[in-house]
């Protein structure tokens, strides 16, 4: 459609309902990433600019900080009282 109307095209308003579309999932995608939620831990607000160190790394970063999160290192300070005994049907 090849109609102006005051300088305006509809394909040109088009274009800019799509970018401003994109413009906002990105926005979005970010916002979901740096706002903590119950499900998993969130970034800084500058993760896109840090500097991976030479490998990509996940949620949790480096191994030691994975461990920490998933309580590995410290296995030997819980409280084994606060959890449910396994029924043995369960364990076969």
């Amino acid at each position: 459609m090849s109609t102006t109307y005051q300088g305006y095209s509809f394909s040109g308003g088009m274009l800019v309902l799509l970018g401003d579309g994109i413009l906002w999932a990105i926005i979005g995608l970010y916002c979901d990433q740096i706002v903590p939620s119950e499900f998993g831990i969130a970034k800084p607000w500058n993760f896109l600019c840090k500097c991976g160190g030479g490998r990509r790394q996940g949620w949790a970063g480096s191994e030691s900080q994975r461990d920490t999160l998933l309580g590995q290192n410290d296995i030997g300070d819980k409280d084994v009282t606060n959890f449910e005994k396994i029924d043995d049907n369960l364990k076969k």
